[in-house]
């Protein structure tokens, strides 16, 4: 069975998901986390994510179903109105990866990418072992280029970045 999907803001009612996600040790090495979140700091995220993405350069999706079910998180970031670009971030929970809801979850947000904010491009930095990661943005048609000049760290390892970018026409 494969639900019906769609993205909406963080709400108060997430703050569960919210802090299982981002106190996963596992998932730091993918993003700039280095220590735990406490709930009253993930609260005011939700409370500032109503924020404007003009005024704050970003914006978090939650990845539901009709039932309320809570699949992941999808974000736009590093937003550029005048070039109209944006980065993407996504993580999907643990119980439904490889499940396909990750590339559902990323077609919806170029989606709204491109009718709501008329981007032209979408790009996420995704470390060369990701392989994972690498596979969603292939099967969502992103082309892969090597970018030397940025690197993610992870404690003593040094993970080449490997743009991935779609140009929407």
């Amino acid at each position: 069975m494969n639900p019906t999907l769609s993205l909406r803001s963080l709400e108060p009612s997430d703050i569960d998901f919210l802090f299982r996600i981002e106190n996963d040790e596992s998932l730091w090495k993918y993003s700039n986390t280095k220590e735990p979140y406490s709930k009253a700091v993930l609260q005011a995220h939700i409370e500032n994510s109503r924020e404007d993405i003009f005024e704050v350069k970003q914006q978090r999706f939650v990845l539901v179903d009709s039932e309320t079910n809570i699949y992941g998180l999808i974000d736009l970031f590093d937003y550029d109105h005048q070039n109209a670009t944006a980065s993407i971030g996504i993580v999907i929970a643990n119980e439904w990866r490889r499940k396909g809801f990750g590339k559902i979850g990323l077609k919806l947000l170029q989606k709204y990418a491109v009718n709501q904010l008329n981007l032209c491009q979408l790009y996420a930095r995704v470390g060369k072992e990701n392989v994972p990661s690498r596979a969603l943005f292939k099967a969502a048609s992103f082309e892969e280029e090597i970018d030397e000049k940025k690197k993610l760290q992870e404690s003593d390892h040094t993970d080449t970045i490997l743009l991935q970018k779609k140009i929407n026409e």
